[in-house]
Parts: C-alpha cells; sequence; structure tokens
C-alpha cells in the first residue's frame, strides 16, 4: 500500500539485518558450540553441521564485499580443530557488528524519511491521514508470520528464513522460484 511503500526499503533492510544477527547468527553460534563440545570431549564434528557452516559462511562471504572467513578449513573435518572454530567465532563477530550497522543505518534513514514527511503541520496531518487509511496491523502480522513461533528451520545445508517472508527476495531465478510473500517475482 501506499503508506508501508515509503518505508519498505528501510523496513527490508532492518528486518533482515535483524533476523541476521538475533536468529541466523545464535543458530550458527548453536552449530559451532555443539562441535566445539564434540571436538573436546573427542569426537569427530558432524559432517551435516559443517556442511551447514560452510554454506552459509559461504554465502555471506559472497554477499558482502571483505568478509573472509575459514570457508576452505570446514570443508574437511579432518582440518577442523578448536582454531578454526576461533576463527569461525571471530568471523561470527564480525557478522554482529556489519549487522548492527545496517540496522542503525536503515533505522536512520526511516527516521529521516519520517521526518521529512512531518516536516510541517500540513505534511503531518497527510501522514497520519495515510497511515490510518492504509496501516492494516491484521494483514501485517499476516504477511511477517509474526504469530509463527518458528523463525528459522534448517533445511539441508541452509537456514531457511520464515519470520518477514514479505521482506524476503527470491533467491532462485526460476519462475516459480519466489515465494507467495516475495515483494517481486522473476518472470523469465
Amino acid at each position: 500500500n501506499a503508506y508501508e511503500r515509503q518505508f519498505y526499503e528501510e523496513d527490508q533492510r532492518m528486518r533482515t539485518a535483524n533476523w541476521r544477527k538475533d536468529l541466523w547468527l545464535r543458530e550458527l553460534r548453536n552449530v559451532v558450540s555443539g562441535i566445539r563440545q564434540g571436538l573436546e570431549s573427542g569426537a569427530s564434528p558432524p559432517a551435516a553441521d559443517l556442511a551447514l557452516l560452510h554454506a552459509e559462511l559461504e554465502r555471506e562471504a559472497e554477499r558482502i564485499e571483505g568478509f573472509d572467513p575459514p570457508i576452505s578449513s570446514l570443508k574437511d573435518p579432518g582440518s577442523v580443530d578448536l582454531e578454526v572454530l576461533r576463527e569461525v567465532d571471530a568471523s561470527l563477530d564480525l557478522l554482529v557488528q556489519h549487522y548492527r550497522s545496517i540496522y542503525r543505518s536503515a533505522e536512520r534513514a526511516k527516521e529521516d524519511r519520517v521526518q521529512s514527511l512531518t516536516a510541517t503541520p500540513a505534511l503531518k496531518r497527510a501522514y497520519f491521514t495515510l497511515m490510518d487509511a492504509q496501516r492494516n496491523e491484521s494483514l501485517a502480522e499476516f504477511v511477517t508470520n509474526k504469530n509463527d513461533l518458528t523463525m528459522i528451520v534448517r533445511v539441508n545445508d541452509e537456514l531457511v528464513r520464515k519470520s518477514d517472508p514479505i521482506y524476503s527476495d527470491p533467491v532462485d531465478r526460476s519462475l516459480l522460484g519466489a515465494h507467495f510473500y516475495a515483494p517481486f517475482k522473476w518472470l523469465a
């Protein structure tokens, strides 16, 4: 709608950064912790956990310029030791800072936009009239999966976002590669 469209880009950046920082990174830290506990008790790291870490960190390295996690060390279970896990932890710490920065930047941009849209009494009236006419809390809860308790799921070597699907861009460039709530779909 016209009201939400004004803030979509900033909301998308904020929601995605929050999801990555609070849920995605927590899940990766849990995987690292499980591997660490196994190594400390003499067990080999689970191949599925290493594959997940490798795949997720590799995708991040492709998306974020200058992010260089120890991906190659995660391919071979025999090369994973406590030092490699410390490097992974350091990489995850960098991502926390990265996503905090993205969130703050988007939040400032949204606040600036609201300020410009409410700069005069007439603009303020128009802004609140549009907000009252267009805002629909029930629909917002529906398209953001707000009432669903499952915010993230593990599917093979991938952590899948279940919260805020309206802010998730399609990753597959095929005709049916976008989820239902995707803000846009690939047609060819």
